[in-house]
């Protein structure tokens, strides 16, 4: 685990050390955000919370962590749910409560 992990946009993160911070931080699911976009195309896709959940916890990075400009971190977490491929798009950010999730999307595939 991070020896450090109150403010994840100062990390240095690579794939393994991102998924360890993500499974520190949706130990308290209010930590995870799922915007209003992601939301929306959950509905559509037939995807629920708890599935995004699992991928969160039990996924693996398919692509990045990579800083964005404003200095946060996004990737794309794939893993297998209800037989089918998931991928949520995430980003980590701090937004000094501490440590936030924030989906961005899901799909199947």
């Amino acid at each position: 685990m991070p020896e450090n992990i109150s403010n994840v946009v100062n990390l240095d993160l690579t794939p393994v050390k991102a998924m360890q911070v993500i499974a520190e931080i949706v130990k308290d699911t209010s930590n995870v955000i799922i915007t209003d976009h992601a939301q929306e195309k959950m509905i559509e896709r037939g995807i629920t919370a708890v599935q995004i959940l699992k991928c969160l916890k039990n996924g693996r990075i398919i692509e990045g962590p990579y800083r964005e400009t404003r200095g946060n971190w996004k990737m794309n977490i794939n893993c297998f749910s209800a037989g089918e491929p998931l991928t949520v798009v995430v980003v980590l950010d701090n937004q000094g409560n501490g440590n936030l999730t924030i989906v961005i999307t899901a799909y199947n595939g």
